[in-house]
């Protein structure tokens, strides 16, 4: 065999070689971002996140069940979608997390025994981090509210036909002063009723020093204590 056909034959495998490797990445969707499956309640499920379109969530037989656009999630990437039983009833939710600067916003989309059926919680994202309080159908969250997280909240909700009832709400003012254009410093307790909030208790703001974890120990010791006076 001579040098030149030898040549040739080199180039033909690289090119074919070439040619299926483009081939190969022409077939992968870079859009996606997270494919996870499990099953809830006898029936398998799989999820496909898609960057900046939403999600799709399919049965066993290829049906889609559940199509959410970007529009109907919460207005930033999505970071992870996972499967977890969110409400502790025994049978999977889906978690969807997000790149915010806002530690702990997510979507639900809870699993229904009753339909057999995965639905979206109206509003959840409203509840940052959410923690549920043990043996009960109440949940409490943490948010930011600036002056380098000195200004915090934390609300008291439930979930009620799949969607979110605030409460409660602790906020606490570590950047208060005296000036006019400050908040006074504290920790204030409201209850919440529809639209309204009512004042129900003060505290100084030194009250969180009194827990190991500071705010976040006073957070979790007030709602599971004191849940049952926010309970419609």
């Amino acid at each position: 065999m001579t040098i030149n056909k030898m040549k040739k034959i080199i180039i033909s495998f690289f090119f074919f070689f070439t040619h299926q490797g483009v081939t190969a990445q022409s077939k992968i969707d870079s859009t996606i971002i997270a494919v996870l499956s499990a099953r809830i309640d006898h029936e398998n499920y799989k999820v496909i996140g898609r960057q900046n379109q939403g999600i799709t969530i399919f049965n066993s037989k290829d049906h889609v069940v559940l199509k959410l656009t970007s529009k109907d999630l919460f207005d930033e990437g999505i970071d992870k979608i996972k499967f977890i039983d969110f409400n502790k009833d025994g049978y999977l939710d889906i978690i969807i997390s997000y790149f915010t600067n806002v530690p702990g916003i997510g979507d639900l989309i809870m699993y229904d025994k009753k339909r057999g059926k995965l639905i979206k919680i109206k509003d959840f994202s409203n509840y940052p981090a959410p923690v549920k309080i043990a043996g009960k159908s109440l949940y409490y969250s943490y948010h930011r509210s600036g002056c380098a997280d000195n200004d915090w909240g934390s609300d008291l909700f439930m979930i009620v036909n799949f969607k979110t009832v605030k409460l409660g709400t602790i906020y606490g003012v570590g950047c208060g002063g005296d000036s006019n254009e400050k908040e006074e410093e504290g920790v204030f307790i409201y209850k919440q009723a529809k639209d309204k909030k009512r004042l129900l208790k003060k505290y100084p703001i030194t009250v969180i020093d009194n827990y190991k974890s500071y705010k976040f120990g006073f957070i979790a010791d007030y709602w599971n204590r004191h849940y049952k006076l926010f309970v419609r």
